[in-house]
Formats: structure tokens, sequence, C-alpha cells
């Protein structure tokens, strides 16, 4: 989700700094968060839940010691499940297999070379791009154009 949020900061030509979700959103332009607000019930405590338990399991000594596990159990997992993230048409409910991210990043990469005649390349590297990603793994993509590649050589 926090992938997803800074590429539309990203896609109006903003940048989204820190980790809060909670934070973030409303910086997007007003039509992009109030689209997001209708879809969304109670969109904004939605992300402070998500940043409060997301935060402490990513930042280092955000936690006064130990593990995460050691901070997180049942009753906070299954209040985290009560706000399971679902994009506006799917619900995420398992993993996607690699070949199902493969393809998409086919089809979102021949897309995006439609949309943008001077796109020439799209690499995917980290743990996808090595065929040892998990559930949870975030999706990292390189997009190269004629101006970044002129630039590099």
């Amino acid at each position: 989700m926090e992938k997803a949020l800074q590429g539309l900061h990203l896609r109006h030509g903003l940048q989204a700094w820190g980790n809060g979700l909670g934070r973030s959103w409303p910086d997007l332009p007003p039509a992009v968060s109030a689209t997001l607000a209708a879809s969304v019930s109670n969109l904004e405590d939605r992300l402070r839940i998500v940043d409060a338990l997301y935060i402490p399991t990513r930042s280092p000594n955000s936690l006064p010691d130990g593990a995460p596990t050691d901070h997180f159990g049942r009753f906070q997992s299954a209040d985290a499940l009560r706000h399971a993230v679902r994009s506006l048409t799917v619900s995420l409910l398992r993993w996607p297999e690699p070949e199902q991210i493969l393809n998409q990043v086919r089809l979102g990469a021949a897309q995006a070379a439609a949309e943008h005649p001077g796109l020439e390349r799209v690499a995917l590297f980290g743990s996808d791009g090595r065929g040892d990603a998990g559930v949870g793994s975030d999706l990292d993509l390189l997009l190269s154009d004629a101006d970044s590649s002129a630039a590099s050589q």
C-alpha cells in the first residue's frame, strides 16, 4: 500500500516523504484524495491503523525491545485482519503466484510502452527478479526511457 501511495504521488508530480500513510494521502491533489476517501470508508482511520501495525514492524528501534512478534499477538492480528487491504476491484485474500506477478508486469510494461513511446526497458529486480519473493514482498521495477539511457552512457 505504501508503494501504491508513493506511485500516486509520483504520477501527480509530487514526492511522498516518510512512512506515514495517514500523513501522506492528504498531500495528493484534492480530487485524487477525495476519490480515495469516497471509495474506502473511514480511509484516514484505516491508514492510521495500518501505520500503527506497519511502521513498528519495518523500522528498527521502533519497539522498546525484542522482535515484533514479542509485541503483536492474536488480538492485534485479528484487528489487523478486520482492516485487510482491498483494492477498489479485487480483495487480496491470498498472495499471487510468481507467474501471476510476472504476467501482470508484462501487461503493465506493454501498456506503459504504448502510452510512453520513449520507454525502452522495464526491468524487474529484487526478490521477484531473483525468484525468491514471499508473502508481503514488494515489487521492484526499473523503467528506462530514451532520455535516461542517454544520460547513463
